[in-house]
């Protein structure tokens, strides 16, 4: 049978779960040694996990999984809960970027979320079996300790820090993939949805700052990343009128800025930003359902 080509009979799926597997082992003993490979881990996990979902049957994913972190474990605990087991996790994830219609900027936020859980429970095992807190690690690197509201701080980076991950692994994995003849979602977000998006975030952004204000502004950038994709699509309108609405937008935006900054309560005054999506998304309809149906109904 061809080594990369889909796995139709048990015998063939067991048959690369071994090989996969014994390659997954090997980068986890050589990081045991070597700590610099502990970076090239992750990437590496995620690649094997995607491209054995990809090729092999779903229902025999599990296999591969508890084989690997079975013996894993006996190697190196450590690596394996903090680094293979979240990567096998997203892994299996990512592959269906290359198999559902789902804009690609979609699925990154999700698996985004997804790790932001994944890394909170490593860092709850971490607290738990070496009584180290991670978190209080960073605020002493950062020199935030005497920060009175560092804990809002918690979930932004480490969102940041996630979807920073997964933008690299999916450059990586669809750069490698596509050598393979795996070919990503070319589904892209609408105006619609992202609009829907950022009203969504800004709501959810306000209510939590009054039921779990540690939180609320992971949604303010999420609000900002739906806000991204419409200026974008902007972007590939290449229209002159939309560039001066823009314009016009960032100089009405700073002295609103400076108007509202005051008024809100610490630690929210950068709630703020939420102007700037919100201008954005309106700049957005106003080209996708009044400009350019506009330009068709004189075409017509």
């Amino acid at each position: 049978m061809k080594i990369f080509s889909k796995k139709e009979k048990l015998v063939e799926n067991l048959a690369f779960f071994a090989i996969m597997a014994a390659m997954n082992i090997i980068f986890v003993l050589l990081a045991n040694f070597f700590f610099f490979i502990t970076i090239f881990l992750v990437f590496f996990l995620n690649f094997s996990s995607a491209f054995v979902a990809l090729l092999c049957k779903k229902r025999y994913y599990i296999i591969y999984v508890l084989a690997t972190i079975g013996i894993c474990l006996l190697i190196n605990i450590n690596d394996t809960l903090f680094f293979v087991i979240p990567s096998m996790i997203t892994g299996f994830i990512f592959s269906f970027v290359f198999e559902k219609k789902m804009p690609v900027s979609y699925l990154l936020m999700i698996i985004s979320f997804i790790q932001i859980v994944l890394t909170y429970i490593s860092y709850l095992l971490i607290d738990l079996i070496y009584s180290v807190s991670i978190i209080d690690s960073f605020f002493i690197v950062f020199k935030l300790t005497a920060y009175e509201y560092k804990e809002y701080l918690i979930a932004p980076f480490i969102f940041l820090i996630s979807f920073g991950q997964i933008i690299i692994s999916y450059i990586i994995l669809s750069s490698e993939l596509q050598k393979f003849g795996f070919e990503p979602s070319k589904v892209n977000s609408t105006v619609f949805s992202d609009s829907i998006g950022i009203i969504f975030s800004i709501l959810i952004m306000v209510a939590s700052a009054f039921l779990i204000p540690q939180i609320s502004y992971l949604f303010l950038i999420l609000s900002l990343w739906f806000a991204v994709n419409i200026l974008i699509y902007l972007f590939h309108q290449r229209n002159a009128l939309i560039v001066a609405f823009l314009i016009i937008l960032v100089i009405l935006f700073t002295f609103l800025f400076a108007i509202f900054y005051p008024l809100v309560p610490s630690p929210f005054q950068l709630f703020n930003i939420g102007i700037l999506s919100l201008g954005i998304m309106l700049i957005g309809i106003i080209n996708k359902y009044l400009l350019m149906r506009g330009s068709k109904d004189k075409i017509d």
